[in-house]
């Protein structure tokens, strides 16, 4: 096996591997949290579904020989994905630099992150003494 077939199987087992973990982020994520209730996870949720938008194409030739790269519809479909990935990062750098301008313990989320966070560290603080 050349190298470059090495390389080109790599690449497809790996388009195959994100596109499903892509598909399967927003139910894991969501069995422990409740990205739907803020708008990071709404950006990061969406972002990740977007990215399995963009590699359907791809992913449907590799598991079921389907070519779509000739039909007008899945060119759509390819600039569309495309295009939400790139609203979605735009749309994370807005909710990103509000949580940051915003002192974060005095807005709502930011005080429920704040205590989170607290909580976090008083179990980590706890579980370390209960091991010396």
């Amino acid at each position: 096996m050349t190298q470059l077939l090495l390389l080109s199987d790599i690449r497809d087992a790996l388009v195959e591997c994100v596109f499903l973990e892509c598909i399967l982020y927003a139910a894991g994520v969501s069995t422990f949290w409740k990205w739907w209730q803020s708008d990071f996870g709404w950006t990061i949720v969406f972002k990740t579904l977007a990215i399995a938008i963009v590699l359907l194409p791809s992913n449907l030739y590799l598991v079921f020989n389907i070519q779509v790269g000739k039909s007008l519809a899945w060119q759509w479909e390819s600039v569309a994905g495309l295009a939400i990935v790139g609203i979605m990062i735009a749309w994370r750098f807005v909710v990103t630099w509000t949580i940051q301008k915003l002192d974060p313990p005095t807005t709502k989320s930011g005080r429920r992150a704040f205590r989170a966070a607290r909580r976090l560290r008083k179990e980590q603080k706890d579980a370390e003494e209960v091991r010396s």
